[in-house]
């Protein structure tokens, strides 16, 4: 390959680099819809949260937990999405993406993970999901008086649809003691989930 040519593709391969497209397009909760949850009615409290500053993000509030078979038991999980009546965001096949939010609240223990869209349905709650491996760069740590930044990478199947990043309290006695308490919440931020294009251009790189 030439050196012009070499130029050129860098060029392209670095412009794409700065305009890499957030496939969540209210990931900052100011309006519309807050995405889809997963959780027994009556266990939860999502809202639209406005911070002293006036920044808005989303709430989700433990506000009652279950009684199973094996004693006290939580799950509740929101799924990013821009429409209510589909669960995450459109997304390619066996590609690498990459994701950042922002969370702040009460409880540690709560958990991030990345689910796939496998089959959509209608009603969505019999949508077809399946969970993601995630390899955290900047992993999840929850403070009350601080927003902490997550970081993370993950690669779809192709089986893909569309891709929601969610934010989880659960647990379940028979593992140990319940390590939540109503009135746990965690507030959520900023969602960005993008291409890894990053990697895309090197693999170009290494096949002109």
């Amino acid at each position: 390959m030439s050196k012009k040519i070499l130029f050129i593709v860098s060029f392209f391969i670095s412009f794409n680099l700065l305009f890499a497209a957030n496939l969540l397009k209210n990931g900052e909760f100011d309006t519309g819809s807050m995405g889809y949850l997963s959780a027994k009615s009556g266990t939860y409290k999502l809202s639209r949260y406005t911070e002293d500053d006036g920044n808005k993000c989303a709430k989700i509030e433990l506000i009652k937990i279950e009684q199973g078979e094996n004693g006290k038991k939580t799950n509740i999980t929101i799924l990013t999405g821009d429409d209510p009546t589909k669960q995450g965001s459109l997304a390619k096949a066996n590609t690498k993406y990459k994701f950042s939010l922002m969370l702040k609240g009460n409880q540690t223990r709560v958990s991030v993970r990345v689910d796939e869209v496998r089959t959509v349905a209608i009603p969505v709650w019999n949508t077809k999901r399946g969970r993601l491996k995630v390899d955290f760069t900047i992993p999840v740590k929850i403070e009350a008086d601080q927003w902490n930044r997550v970081e993370g990478t993950f690669t779809t199947t192709e089986q893909a649809k569309r891709v929601c990043v969610g934010v989880q309290f659960w647990w379940d006695e028979k593992y140990g003691p319940m390590m939540y308490h109503e009135g746990d919440f965690v507030l959520i931020d900023k969602i960005v989930i993008e291409e890894d294009l990053e990697q895309k251009g090197q693999e170009d790189q290494t096949n002109p």
